[in-house]
């Protein structure tokens, strides 16, 4: 093996479709567990859901929305499932960059993730007796659980995309160099 070759950043860093692929879906998972987790985008636990909530949250009384948790410290924003559920990997591209996308198509579960990003919550009413449209929604600076925001995406995503580095990187040393190399790269 030459030395300009372990120099040369475009073999070793040449991804596949495949390992954009495999490894969008990697990060994907990784980060639907950290925020069932309640790790917010910071690292942080994610901030509590209001004493009303966590009590009928714990108490099960959303059993006929479909209720499916019941867990309330941390927050690990699943009361159906839904949300999550759309929470999918959308594609991967390889050329002069990598592309992994993943996120929401769904509008109402999108809604739901967005609210709990920005610590809004809950529904509009319809127009009241005096023709008033009134509002319930609550809306609290200190109840934002940020699963994402300005590049920031927590240590379990942080963590699985320099795993995906490592193990491409670590795949091409071999391929550069035929004889036995042992590459060490799980974080």
């Amino acid at each position: 093996m030459k030395i300009d070759d372990l120099l040369d950043l475009n073999k070793l860093l040449h991804f596949t479709k495949r390992d954009a692929v495999v490894g969008g879906k990697k990060i994907n998972a990784d980060h639907k567990k950290q925020i069932q987790q309640g790790i917010d985008a910071n690292g942080l636990e994610f901030l509590p859901y209001t004493a009303r909530y966590a009590h009928e949250k714990k108490n099960q009384k959303y059993l006929k929305r479909g209720q499916i948790s019941t867990q309330t410290k941390p927050p690990n924003l699943t009361l159906t499932g839904q949300m999550l559920n759309a929470f999918k990997y959308l594609g991967s591209s390889v050329s002069n960059e990598i592309k992994i996308e993943y996120g929401i198509t769904d509008d109402l579960q999108a809604k739901k993730m967005i609210g709990n990003n920005l610590g809004r919550f809950g529904k509009k009413r319809s127009t009241d007796s005096k023709g008033r449209r009134r509002r319930k929604v609550v809306s609290r600076a200190n109840s934002k659980r940020e699963v994402a925001k300005n590049q920031k995406v927590g240590p379990f995503v942080e963590s699985s995309i320099v795993n995906l580095f490592a193990e491409v990187i670590g795949r091409n040393i071999k391929k550069l160099d035929k004889k036995t190399i042992v590459v060490v790269h799980k974080i």
